[in-house]
C-alpha cells in the first residue's frame, strides 16, 4: 500500500508539472475574415493583466470581474500547482495534503475550461469572433486525470505506526542488545572501571620471593599462598611463562616470533606503513588491525578495523570490529584467514 501510494503522489508531482507547462499552451484565438489570426495562452491573460494594472502598458479594456477570473482561475492554479508540486515531493505520511492540492487544481482548471472564450472578451475587437483551440481539452483531460490521483493518494495514503503505550518498549536499545550478543565470547576493554583488588600473579611471586628473603614479614595465610603460587610457578627454563609474543605458525610469518615491548601497539596490515606487513595476502586489509601487549596484566589487546576480519581460536565467526578486545596467553588469533595464523604467548 505504501508503494501504491508513493506512486501516485509522484504521478501528482508530474501532472501538477505539466499543469504549469500548460500556461504557454494556445487556449483561444481571435479571427476575422481577410484578418490576420491572434492566439493567445493563460501566460497572455496573466502578462496583459499585469501590464493593464502594473505598468499601465496595456491597451486592453479588462473589468474587474475579468481580474477576478484570470486571477482565480489562471494565476491560483498556477501558483497552487507549483507549491504543492514541493509538497507533493516531501509529505510523506502527509501525502493527503497533495491528494486534496491536485483535486482543488483540477477543479479550477475545469472551470477555466468553460470561461476561457469568456475571458477571452478582452482581446476581442469589431468583427472579431472569440475561438477555442485543442489546449483547452488537453488542460481539461490533465485535471479529470489530477481529479482521479488526487482521489487515489487520499485512499491509498501510508498507514501511520501505532503509537506504543508502554514507554519502556518504544525503541530497543541496538547498542545494549549487541553487547549481550557478544558477551559470552569476548571481553571488552574498559578503562574506566578502577582496577581489580589484589596484585597480580607475577606481583604475588615477587612478593613471595621477598617473603623468602626476610624483606617483609607475612602470616600464616599469606605463606600458605606463597607456598600454592610457588607449586604453580614453572621451572627454571622458563618454558609456558607469558612473554608478549607472536608466534606465526601459518603463513609468511610461520615460525617467526614478533616479540611486543610492554604497552607497544603493533600494526597489521597489508601497506608498508604497517609494522608487521603483508604485501601479498589478499584477505589481509591495508590497515588490517592493532594489537598491543600488557606486560603488567599479561593480556594482548587487539582493535580490528578490516573487512574480512580477525578470528580467534578457530571460530567461525569474527571479532567484532572497531571495539577494543582482551585476548588471553595461548589464543590462536587468523588474521584474516587461517592462512596467517598466530599463537599468543
Amino acid at each position: 500500500m505504501n508503494k501504491l501510494a508513493k506512486f501516485f503522489r509522484i504521478a501528482v508531482v508530474f501532472l501538477l508539472l505539466a499543469d504549469i507547462g500548460f500556461l504557454f499552451m494556445p487556449v483561444i484565438k481571435t479571427v476575422q475574415e481577410n484578418y490576420p489570426t491572434d492566439i493567445y495562452s493563460q501566460a497572455d491573460f496573466i502578462k496583459d493583466t499585469f501590464s493593464k494594472f502594473i505598468m499601465g502598458k496595456s491597451g486592453l479594456k479588462i473589468s474587474g470581474s475579468q481580474v477576478l477570473e484570470i486571477m482565480v482561475f489562471v494565476v491560483l492554479p498556477a501558483l497552487l500547482s507549483v507549491i504543492f508540486m514541493i509538497v507533493s515531493i516531501v509529505a510523506g505520511s502527509r501525502q493527503i495534503i497533495s491528494g486534496f492540492a491536485a483535486i482543488v487544481t483540477a477543479v479550477l482548471n475545469i472551470v477555466f475550461t468553460t470561461k476561457a472564450t469568456g475571458i477571452g472578451q478582452i482581446y476581442k475587437k469589431q468583427y472579431q469572433d472569440i475561438v477555442r483551440l485543442r489546449g483547452l481539452n488537453m488542460i481539461m483531460i490533465l485535471a479529470v486525470i489530477l481529479i482521479i490521483c488526487g482521489i487515489l493518494i487520499i485512499i491509498t495514503k501510508p498507514a501511520k505506526a501505532k503509537k506504543n503505550k508502554d514507554k519502556d518498549n518504544m525503541i530497543p536499545d541496538v547498542e545494549q542488545i549487541h553487547q549481550e550478543q557478544i558477551k559470552p565470547k569476548y571481553e571488552f576493554i574498559d578503562e574506566a572501571r578502577p582496577e581489580q583488588a589484589g596484585t597480580s600473579a607475577a606481583e604475588q611471586v615477587q612478593n613471595a620471593q621477598q617473603v623468602q628473603s626476610g624483606e617483609v614479614t607475612h602470616d600464616a595465610g599469606t605463606a600458605q599462598n606463597i607456598e600454592n603460587l610457588q607449586k604453580a610457578q614453572p621451572d627454571d627454563s622458563g618454558q609456558g611463562r607469558p612473554r608478549g609474543v607472536m608466534v606465526g605458525i601459518t603463513g609468511m610469518y610461520a615460525g617467526a616470533e614478533i616479540p611486543f615491548k610492554p604497552g607497544e601497539e603493533l600494526k597489521f596490515g597489508r601497506d608498508n606503513v604497517n609494522d608487521v606487513v603483508f604485501p601479498e595476502a589478499r584477505k589481509i586489509s591495508r590497515t588490517h588491525c592493532t594489537i598491543t601487549w600488557d606486560a603488567q596484566k599479561e593480556e594482548f589487546y587487539i582493535v580490528d578495523n578490516s573487512s574480512n576480519g580477525c578470528f580467534i581460536n578457530e571460530m567461525d565467526e569474527c571479532i567484532p570490529q572497531n571495539l577494543p578486545i582482551r585476548l588471553e596467553v595461548g589464543t590462536i588469533l587468523d588474521i584474516g584467514d587461517d592462512t596467517n595464523r598466530f599463537r599468543l604467548e
